[in-house]
């Protein structure tokens, strides 16, 4: 139903790495170092992700560097799906409709909702997920 996401990690990257003094070369050139490990393949496209954030964060030395990366993304960014969510009325309709097609798109952990009458809380599952890779996702 929505297509996938339209994000060039590569130049994604490499613009958020630039104020760090990070040439888009270095960038593409530490993401190909990355993909060429054998069991690269095979991997999750969100767990792909995970590692290029975790190798942005290295370079960097910035802690918040995902924070900051996010910062920097707009909605129409992610294709079908980020414009679907621009038309929700709230945050529980966009939590809503990001849960329900998050499958979809294999964008990484299990994400659900638990609706109360005041209140709805976002809960994420990741089996398996490497410890130092729960920053990057929170």
């Amino acid at each position: 139903m929505f297509d996938e996401p339209k994000i060039d990690a590569t130049k994604l990257l490499g613009a958020a790495l630039a104020p760090y003094g990070y040439a888009p070369e270095a960038v593409a050139h530490a993401l190909n170092a990355i993909a060429k490990a054998a069991e690269y393949e095979a991997l999750p496209n969100a767990t792909r992700s995970g590692l290029a954030l975790l190798e942005a964060e290295r370079l960097t030395g910035d802690a918040i560097f995902c924070l900051r990366l996010g910062r920097s993304l707009n909605l129409s960014d992610f294709g079908s799906l980020g414009f679907a969510v621009m038309s929700c009325v709230n945050l529980r309709e966009a939590l809503e409709l990001l849960t329900r097609y998050h499958p979809l798109l294999e964008l990484g952990p299990e994400w659900r909702l638990i609706r109360g009458d005041q209140s709805t809380t976002l809960m994420t599952s990741a089996p398996g997920l490497a410890p130092k890779m729960w920053r990057a996702l929170t």
